[in-house]
């Protein structure tokens, strides 16, 4: 919704990177619908064979041969290095230190091959009044744009943030994996700090980055999903959980486990089990797996109408891991569920405890909210009203396009007044 606001109101060109015939298919749709964007696509298939334009000529061919085989040597090692860690998933999901095997602390994102940082430094080049990049692997590139030209960051998930969260959820924390902590977030702050706008989804996310970049260089502009617009359903009576998210997301992977390993055994205890459906795609084997084991929960895939699968059903959010904005709690607002959450889950919301949701962090404390509200339709129904009075902007979504729109205003405004002589 935000991209369908920005090319209706401006000259919008998009830089797209495809890897595979689905990412082509996926393109070719996209154009028919934005008929008024400038496409630029990056094809790895395309460019991967223009490796050797960007050598020197009088490099000797053994020089080529090690160059070239630099980037695969170095991705091998990492596959390799992530692999060891992730060994778990093929033993022991009960006892292996899961947040570490899948940690961000060990992930180097960017891809930087020569075909790709050359793209980009041409394309960028092209006369733009505003580069926006988003997504941290992206976030290098600030160090490729020109310098006569306004850019803007959209941190969808501080990486420190998260990293912190994983690490303090490892087994047993090295002295190696603080020194590699301390130097990543020194890169991402430093990448951070080179672009004129950093546009966080929450406040809290602002408030983080305040403590290191200048707070006039921050805005906050929340994401939008669709289900603000068009849904606000009633209250319906729900006595099943339902988690939205898929395995992609480490977060989303970690929660469930969460769930299964530390809050379902509670609720065992209790003989009070709802089953609880996972929303999203995962991975064969993990389904195969847990279904092996936890018949408490059922994994559906995607579904049609995600609102409509929400109303009548008790939303989760174990989360436990990430920054940014939980996209699934404002579905579940939207579709009338009432919410259990961690305070990590409903981060950067106006949401109190007892109020709009239950909030607990400790297992314990999740178990107990969720036979609570299982039990209890007067909470339940009460935590679907409240939440859908919340008079927040994130829920406006008028506001939040015209509070984007301020941002660009101020950066086109900016490069249209000449700068004061000293």
């Amino acid at each position: 919704m935000m991209a369908d606001f920005i090319r209706n109101h401006y000259d919008l060109s998009i830089l797209l990177r495809v890897k595979n015939q689905g990412d082509r298919n996926a393109v070719a749709e996209l154009k028919k619908r934005w008929d008024n964007v400038a496409f630029y696509v990056y094809d790895e298939n395309d460019y991967s064979h223009e490796e050797d334009d960007d050598l020197p000529e009088n490099m000797s061919f053994f020089d080529r041969l090690l160059f070239k085989s630099y980037d695969a040597i170095c991705r091998s090692i990492n596959r390799k290095k992530r692999r060891k860690y992730r060994k778990y998933s093929q033993k022991d999901l009960e006892n292996s230190d899961l947040v570490r095997g899948f940690s961000t602390l060990f992930d180097d994102d960017f891809n930087s091959d020569l075909s790709f940082c050359n793209y980009v430094s041409m394309i960028s080049r092209e006369g733009f009044d505003v580069i926006q990049v988003e997504f941290y692997e992206f976030l290098p590139l600030i160090y490729l744009l020109p310098s006569d030209v306004k850019k803007i960051f959209v941190h969808h998930e501080i990486r420190f943030v998260r990293a912190q969260n994983e690490m303090s959820k490892f087994k047993k924390l090295l002295l190696t994996d603080t020194i590699l902590f301390e130097k990543q977030k020194a890169q991402e702050l430093a990448a951070l700090s080179a672009y004129d706008i950093v546009i966080t989804l929450t406040e809290t996310d602002r408030n983080i980055l305040c403590d290191f970049i200048p707070e006039e260089k921050i805005f906050v502009s929340p994401a939008i999903t669709n289900s603000l617009s068009q849904y606000n359903m009633p209250w319906k009576r729900g006595k099943d959980l339902v988690f939205v998210g898929g395995n992609s997301h480490f977060p989303n992977y970690d929660a469930v486990v969460w769930y299964i390993r530390e809050v379902l055994p509670l609720l065992r205890k209790t003989h009070v089990v709802p089953q609880l459906f996972v929303v999203g795609k995962w991975r064969g084997d993990i389904v195969d797996k847990i279904k092996k084991n936890v018949p408490e929960v059922s994994f559906v895939g995607f579904v049609d109408d995600l609102i409509s699968f929400l109303n009548g059903k008790i939303s989760i959010v174990p989360l436990r891991i990430g920054s940014g904005m939980r996209m699934k709690i404002l579905d579940s607002i939207s579709a009338g569920s009432p919410i259990v959450t961690t305070s990590k889950g409903c981060e950067g919301l106006p949401m109190f405890d007892g109020e709009h949701c239950f909030i607990a962090d400790t297992a314990e404390g999740f178990a107990n909210s969720i036979l609570k509200i299982v039990a209890d339709d007067d909470i339940q129904r009460a935590f679907s009203e409240n939440s859908q009075k919340i008079d927040m902007g994130m829920l406006n979504v008028k506001k939040l396009l015209n509070r984007r729109a301020m941002v660009y205003e101020q950066l086109f405004n900016a490069r249209s007044t000449p700068e004061k002589s000293e």
